[in-house]
């Protein structure tokens, strides 16, 4: 989903576009590679505080470069996390 979404904003980048990147992986059933598993053994939930360092490095992969090239085009990246309350 994400390389998706960089490849949309790579092939927009001069031209004003919305892209929408909804992950679903901190739902359950929750999975995440083992070995960051058992970098987070102690946390409390090992599982989802592995999903959520995989969530965090997947929404960051490529962002950065892509919204400070110095294109004339005004770029917004708005976060939304996952709560009752609504996104503005």
């Amino acid at each position: 989903m994400t390389r998706e979404t960089i490849r949309f904003i790579e092939l927009h980048k001069d031209r004003p576009f919305v892209a929408y990147l909804g992950h679903y992986t901190p739902h359950i059933p929750y999975t995440a590679k083992p070995h960051l598993i058992d970098k987070h053994a102690n946390a409390f939930e090992p599982v989802y505080a592995a999903l959520i360092e995989t969530l965090d490095d997947t929404i960051g992969l490529g962002y950065e470069p892509r919204f400070s090239e110095g294109s004339q085009t005004a770029r917004q990246l708005v976060a939304c996390p996952m709560t009752a309350q609504p996104c503005a």
